[in-house]
């Protein structure tokens, strides 16, 4: 278990995305007064849900956390699986889950050193260091039958004054590594209407835009083909990360077939699957879900 900024690899993953499905996660909701926002815990005065904040990821709103009386304590916590939640996502076949959190922090903006970390309300903490400008953070964590709930935190554990800024939070389980046929094909799709009038001169109206890829998978062990078609059957939110190098690459996708993706096996091999994963962003491709 460790984290750093910036991620390190290159492979391209799929993973089911925990939480409610209304913005929270990247604090872009129009509620955000009070001192809670859905399944967010935030203490009291010590944390500001701001749409004015000067640095942000990919929303126009994110978290303050402005610990100036120096008192050691959990600033913010979101808990997983709780009765509020949208849906609960855990795969019933899978006893251990591996979960992994991205999120993006700005430290010690406005002069302060900040002494903030991040866990998952167990043991070890996971400095938030300080630096310049919004950095991408991941941390990873197994849940297990012994511990089933999933936290996000950010605690204070120092008596110094601290300032940190958080915008996006993507925490996913049971993420699963992708290896697609050449066949492989990455869309972005507008939607328009097309008007050419009497004149020959021709109009374009635009209301948005998506992002559609076609991933041809084979050789899928049995538990991955089972993984994919229990997200596929409940319209789970994924991440879907194109290159685990580049911290910019995640987009929250659904998978669009309409039958189920992965339904035949690869002869000879009993325990050898494949199929064509159909994925279409939920949005124009922000961290908003």
């Amino acid at each position: 278990m460790g984290m750093n900024p910036a991620s390190q690899g290159g492979s391209m993953t799929l993973g089911c995305l925990l939480g409610q499905y209304d913005g929270a996660q990247s604090f872009d909701v129009a509620s955000v007064a009070g001192s809670a926002q859905n399944s967010w815990a935030l203490s009291g005065s010590l944390v500001q849900l701001s749409n004015n904040i000067i640095r942000v990821h990919s929303s126009n709103q994110g978290i303050i956390i402005n610990n100036v009386i120096g008192e050691a304590i959990a600033v913010a916590a979101y808990v997983y699986r709780t009765a509020d939640d949208a849906f609960l996502r855990w795969f019933p076949e899978v006893i251990s889950h591996d979960t992994q959190v991205d999120f993006w922090a700005l430290s010690g903006y406005g002069g302060t050193e900040g002494q903030l970390y991040q866990d998952f309300g167990a043991a070890g903490d996971h400095k938030i260091i300080a630096i310049g400008g919004l950095a991408s953070y991941r941390n990873t964590y197994v849940v297990t039958s012994a511990n089933n709930t999933a936290y996000f935190r950010i605690v204070s554990t120092r008596v110094n004054s601290t300032l940190l800024t958080i915008d996006d939070v993507l925490f996913q389980t049971d993420k699963i590594t992708l290896y697609p046929e050449y066949s492989f094909v990455s869309k972005e799709r507008v939607n328009k209407a097309l008007n050419r009038t009497l004149g020959g001169n021709l109009h374009s109206y635009v209301w948005g835009k998506y992002f559609a890829y076609d991933v041809p998978l084979r050789f899928l062990s049995t538990s991955h083909a089972d993984l994919i078609n229990w997200w596929w059957e409940n319209q789970f939110n994924l991440l879907f990360t194109l290159d685990t190098s580049d911290t910019e690459s995640n987009f929250i996708c659904r998978i669009v077939n309409e039958t189920q993706p992965i339904e035949s096996r690869i002869a000879p091999y009993p325990n050898q699957w494949q199929g064509l994963l159909q994925l279409e962003s939920v949005n124009q491709g922000n961290l908003n879900f």
